[in-house]
C-alpha cells in the first residue's frame, strides 16, 4: 500500500508544483509522511480538481463538500489516499476569515522546495501566521484534534503576535482571548 501511495504522491506533486494557486495546509513534520489525507487550500479548486481527475491509473471518486472537494484514490477497490481541497476555510463560533486573508495567504506563500521535509519540499505552503490561523479555526471546530493544539502551543509566541482583526471577523473577542489563553 505504501508503494501505491508513494507512486500517487509523486505523480500528484509533479502536477501541483506547476500551479502556485494551491497551498499545502495543516502539514506537520511530526505527522506521518504517508498519511491517509492531504489538505490543500486553492483559489482555483476547479483547475486543481481537473488535475487530479486525469490520473487514470487509479480509480477516483470525487465528492462535493461545503467549500471544495474530497478526491479519493483507489486501486483494485482499495482506498489509497484522500485529497481534501478547499476554496475557503470553515467558519467557527468565534470568528470567520475575511476576504483579505485569502488574498494575503496566496500573495505571501512560501516555496518549500528548500525544506528538509521530503513531503513539504514539493509544495507551496502558507507563512506561519496564516497556518496558525487555519489550525486555530480547526481546533475551535474540533477540540478533539489535539495535534492542532500542540502545533499552536509550539508556536505560541507567533500566535500571540498575530493581528487578528486584519484577517478575521471576530464575533466574540473575549471568547477568542480566553480560547487562545488556554492553549
Amino acid at each position: 500500500m505504501n508503494l501505491l501511495k508513494t507512486k500517487l504522491f509523486l505523480t500528484l506533486t509533479n502536477e501541483i508544483r506547476k500551479h502556485s494557486n494551491c497551498l499545502l495546509i495543516k502539514h506537520s513534520k511530526n505527522k506521518k509522511y504517508l498519511r491517509n489525507d492531504i489538505d490543500f487550500l486553492s483559489n482555483d479548486v476547479e483547475l486543481i480538481k481537473g488535475l487530479f481527475s486525469k490520473k487514470i491509473f487509479f480509480r477516483i471518486n470525487i465528492s462535493n463538500k461545503e467549500n471544495g472537494y474530497h478526491i479519493d484514490f483507489f486501486k483494485f477497490n482499495i482506498f489509497i489516499l484522500r485529497i481534501d481541497i478547499s476554496s475557503s476555510l470553515k467558519d467557527n463560533e468565534i470568528f470567520r476569515f475575511k476576504k483579505s486573508y485569502y488574498i494575503d495567504i496566496f500573495e505571501n506563500k512560501i516555496d518549500a522546495k528548500s525544506s528538509d521535509d521530503l513531503f513539504m519540499k514539493n509544495f507551496f505552503i502558507p507563512k506561519l501566521e496564516f497556518e496558525l490561523l487555519i489550525r486555530l479555526s480547526e481546533y475551535i471546530n474540533s477540540p478533539d484534534k489535539v495535534h492542532h493544539k500542540e502545533y499552536l502551543k509550539n508556536n505560541f509566541s507567533v500566535l500571540s503576535s498575530i493581528e487578528y482583526n486584519k484577517y478575521l471577523d471576530i464575533y466574540n473577542q473575549e471568547k477568542l482571548d480566553r480560547f487562545i489563553g488556554n492553549i
